[in-house]
């Protein structure tokens, strides 16, 4: 009997002990405990009753044949890992009240080609869909304020992505190891681009930056080697250590007169640089802090722009 499989407590359900491929959780769970499915090498198909409103901490964790998943709509809340690493997941549908994608809730569903957020998510968690390589898109909705560091990374085949105009804070490493990602466009009101955040995206060749971001962290732009051009934002004053490291067909950077220090091998292994418009004057341009390992940076034609 499937119903002798199930240690339900207090309308949580804590662990499923069997060995079915398709689970119908009883009617009057509430939630579906942490851990409670992981590691099932044989769930292929789970229906969860109206009754449950939320799913804890990996409760899928790892259940690899996992194909196919009703959410009801009463679910608030989807734990952290929640279904990691059930790589034949292909497509999920999340309940409206859903606000919060937590950390590493899909990471390694590599078979997720795609998915909508629901209009009310606020923030995406550290690694949510990190390592979902065959996702080729996603809607992040209006309300997104926040995305956590690896939130998309190693997501090969996402080749396009649009960021909300409420986004204000991307931690790093969000969208490194994006190898199709072409195009972005940073939102007004970031302020900064942080450590590894483009790092491996070899095919992005068009990056737009708001004049809000004050900071391109460490290694921001590692291996980009599409970029042809680069364009400082007006209000960033520090470049930081390896930002722009082989970047091999990057010829052309403008650099505002805002920029007082370029930290170490920021230029580093760039070939190809020969220009750099400067929106300063040449006294301005001597004032600024270039530290070592820069060779390309001072070989190349500075045109100062300023009066």
């Amino acid at each position: 009997m499937q119903g002798q499989d199930f240690r339900i407590e207090n309308g949580v359900l804590k662990k499923y002990a069997g060995s079915s491929e398709t689970v119908e959780v009883p009617d009057g769970v509430t939630r579906i405990g942490n851990g409670a499915f992981a590691f099932n090498e044989k769930l292929t198909e789970v229906v969860l009753p109206d009754s449950v409103t939320g799913i804890g901490e990996s409760a899928f964790n790892c259940c690899m044949q996992l194909r196919a998943i009703r959410i009801p709509d009463a679910v608030k809340t989807i734990g952290a890992g929640a279904f990691s690493t059930c790589k034949s997941l292909t497509s999920i549908d999340l309940p409206d009240r859903i606000t919060s994608i937590e950390n590493g809730v899909f990471a390694e569903c590599q078979g997720l080609t795609s998915i909508e957020l629901p209009d009310g998510v606020t923030d995406i968690g550290a690694g949510a869909f990190y390592g979902c390589r065959n996702l080729e898109s996603i809607r992040i909705p209006e309300n997104v304020s926040w995305i956590g560091e690896h939130a998309f990374r190693d997501c090969r085949k996402l080749s396009q992505i649009r960021l909300p105009d409420s986004l204000t804070e991307i931690d790093g490493g969000v969208f490194e190891d994006c190898a199709n990602l072409c195009a972005v466009t940073i939102p007004d009101g970031v302020t900064q681009i942080g450590v590894h955040m483009f790092m491996n995206c070899g095919s992005l060749a068009q990056i737009t930056l708001p004049n809000s971001v004050t900071l391109i962290d460490n290694a921001s732009f590692v291996r980009c080697r599409s970029l042809s051009s680069f364009t400082v934002p007006d209000g960033v004053t520090r470049i930081g250590r390896y930002a722009f490291q082989q970047c091999d067909r990057l010829s052309e950077v403008t650099i505002p007169k805002s920029v007082k220090k370029i930290d170490n091998d920021v230029f580093l292994y760039c070939p190809s640089l020969k220009t750099v418009h400067y929106s300063g004057t040449e006294t301005q341009r001597s004032q600024i802090a270039i530290d070592s390992s820069n060779d390309a940076l001072f070989a190349a034609e500075w045109i100062c722009e300023g009066t």
